[in-house]
């Protein structure tokens, strides 16, 4: 997605186990009937942490980090280092 788009931009193949994204919710965004409707095989969505907001957007930040060192690229869904 881009934002402002309504439609999707482009795709991604993403295999089992993948992430899309490390972020930061507050609520259950997307039912479960969504989420097992993206793509072929649905998608599931994992609490990494559970803390006050501060120590969350830290532990987001690492994760985003130790991906980007591990495999060279941003997972798809996180488009900048935050």
């Amino acid at each position: 997605m881009s934002w402002g788009a309504k439609a999707p931009t482009s795709t991604t193949t993403l295999k089992a186990l993948d992430v899309w994204k490390y972020g930061e919710t507050t609520t259950k965004r997307y039912s479960d009937i969504e989420l097992e409707n993206i793509g072929s095989g649905g998608v599931t969505q994992v609490k990494l942490i559970t803390s006050n907001q501060v120590q969350i957007k830290v532990a987001e930040k690492a994760f985003i980090y130790s991906y980007f060192l591990s495999k060279g690229y941003l997972p798809p869904g996180n488009k900048i280092f935050r």
